[in-house]
């Protein structure tokens, strides 16, 4: 099998950082969930995620080495996107070690891009 480029849609550049911007986007919501529990329920995911796949999701952080990649990578993220944050997108290509386009679509997390 060979990878000849990368389409990355929605790429997340840290998965924990993803995480904490998730519960504080619940707070700022309304959606109040002590700390206590946003750590139990990641220490109880990274548990299963070890067991089950193999590695450690504290390990899912893009950004510490996209900067070796030197495949052809097209990075797609949303304007709007209230999910995976676009900021996401942008570190990961502009640390990206390969040629590199960015798309900033229109819409958001679900939208469907246009072709």
């Amino acid at each position: 099998l060979s990878v000849d480029a990368m389409v990355l849609d929605s790429p997340f550049a840290d998965f924990c950082q993803l995480a904490e911007e998730l519960v504080a986007k619940g707070r700022e919501r309304g959606v109040v969930v002590p700390t206590m529990v946003t750590r139990m329920a990641l220490s109880m995911l990274a548990t299963s995620v070890k067991s089950v796949a193999g590695f450690d999701i504290n390990d899912l952080c893009a950004i510490k080495c996209v900067h070796k990649c030197t495949l052809p990578a097209l990075f797609i993220c949303a304007k709007r996107d209230d999910f995976i944050g676009t900021h996401h997108t942008q570190s990961l290509h502009d640390e990206y070690g390969g040629p590199k386009f960015i798309i900033v679509a229109e819409g958001d997390h679900n939208t469907l891009r246009s072709s």
